[in-house]
């Protein structure tokens, strides 16, 4: 990146919130300036609020405690913006959070901690987040990325053309650097059967099912070529559409244990015999939510 900009500005957009942005990112390999940077960083967190909460309590022998698990809607997230030629160059977003409250003694403290401190509180996290985001999505790395390539069974011509170039695809990852002139071919092939998808009718030749499977190798070649505003559009293509209880799990890669970016995992609460308990849930990287340039 550092090649081909020199300066970079950022903006902030909070939506009226009352809050301090703390010190400016940091971009490597480039200068900060307050205004007409190459590249424009916008920053954003806004439209913070509860949608749903719901009331625990847990009692003891000799005392009791009780909480919320909050369920909050956002707009929060970041665009890095080539001024210039007005392209996007990497993005992340998220628009809704799950989080527990800390134990409260009675409901009256408990809802005065929600009414009070809990939103500008959220927001400056929420706000650590996508600094975090920027801080490693704009930063090189080199680390291994484990990534599925799909296959789709069946007798049609446009399954065999399918398959076959994901073969291909599957033959490109096993060098250390893939070929990005050989990605091409097998890119267009995807491409133009995603452009023929009945996303409601099962019986279409590019149903959901197959379309699903493009979408996956799509962002899998399209990071390997670092088309990363296409990624996005293509994994928030697939969230759009694969929404609901039985929606399928996002187009994703995996790091190894080299890979320090944040969101790598969570730390849930649940409950077993009546007590509460923690445990770690793994999660994979979103195409839908996040591009990492090299």
């Amino acid at each position: 990146m550092a090649s081909r900009f020199k300066t970079y500005s950022v903006v902030y957009d909070f939506g009226g919130m009352d809050m301090s942005a703390g010190a400016q990112p940091v971009i490597k390999g480039l200068e900060y300036k307050a205004a007409d940077g190459d590249l424009l960083l916008k920053v954003t967190v806004k439209g913070l609020h509860i949608a749903y909460r719901n009331y625990l309590q847990n009692d003891g022998k000799t005392s009791s405690a009780c909480h919320f698990t909050l369920s909050g809607k956002a707009d929060y997230g970041y665009e890095l913006i080539d001024v210039r030629g007005q392209n996007l160059l990497a993005a992340f977003h998220k628009d809704g959070f799950i989080q527990d409250t800390p134990d409260f003694p009675n409901r009256e403290a408990l809802n005065a901690y929600v009414q009070g401190p809990y939103i500008p509180a959220k927001a400056k996290l929420l706000l650590d987040e996508v600094l975090a985001n920027v801080a490693y999505d704009l930063a090189p790395h080199d680390f291994h990325v484990e990534m599925v390539v799909n296959t789709v069974e069946g007798a049609a011509p446009a399954y065999t053309e399918i398959s076959t170039s994901a073969n291909a695809l599957t033959t490109l990852l096993t060098s250390s650097s893939a070929d990005k002139v050989k990605l091409q071919p097998l890119i267009a092939v995807w491409e133009k059967h995603l452009a023929k998808v009945n996303w409601d009718d099962k019986k279409s030749e590019i149903n959901k099912t197959v379309a699903n499977a493009l979408l996956n190798n799509l962002c899998v070649a399209y990071l390997l070529v670092e088309d990363y505003p296409k990624i996005v559009t293509l994994g928030r293509l697939f969230d759009s559409k694969n929404t609901g209880v039985f929606g399928k799990a996002a187009p994703s890669f995996r790091g190894d244990e080299t890979y320090t970016g944040p969101s790598t995992s969570q730390v849930l609460k649940g409950m077993k015999n009546g007590q509460p308990i923690y445990y770690s849930k793994e999660e994979f990287l979103d195409f839908a939510n996040a591009a990492v340039p090299q």
